[in-house]
């Protein structure tokens, strides 16, 4: 892995974490912690629009794992995408929303 992208990984990770519960790795975890924090859908968009900020600067594989996350955070979380709609990012519809920055893969 490439420890200069360490950060990107662990937001995208903590993000992934927060707000998609129901994923294989997520489920096992939230069986082992009854006291799960948190995090409001408008403290995840401020983290996606960093992490779209840096996007020229990531490896293509790591971008398209962004925008896939943003993608299924936005379906889970449709409030998501109209925040990063009203601010000028992505678009709020969970099938064709990105983060700016965010090219197709």
């Amino acid at each position: 892995r490439d420890p200069e992208h360490a950060f990107v990984r662990a937001c995208a990770s903590y993000l992934r974490e927060k707000l998609l519960p129901g994923s294989a790795t997520n489920l096992a975890r939230a069986a082992a912690t009854s006291n799960v924090n948190v995090l409001s859908v408008d403290a995840a968009a401020i983290i996606f629009r960093v992490l779209t900020s840096l996007t020229p600067t990531l490896p293509p594989t790591l971008a398209a794992d962004l925008h896939d996350l943003h993608t299924q955070c936005v379906h889970a979380k449709p409030k998501l995408g109209a925040l990063l709609a009203g601010s000028g990012g992505a678009a709020a519809s969970a099938s064709d929303s990105k983060p700016p920055g965010i090219g197709l893969g």
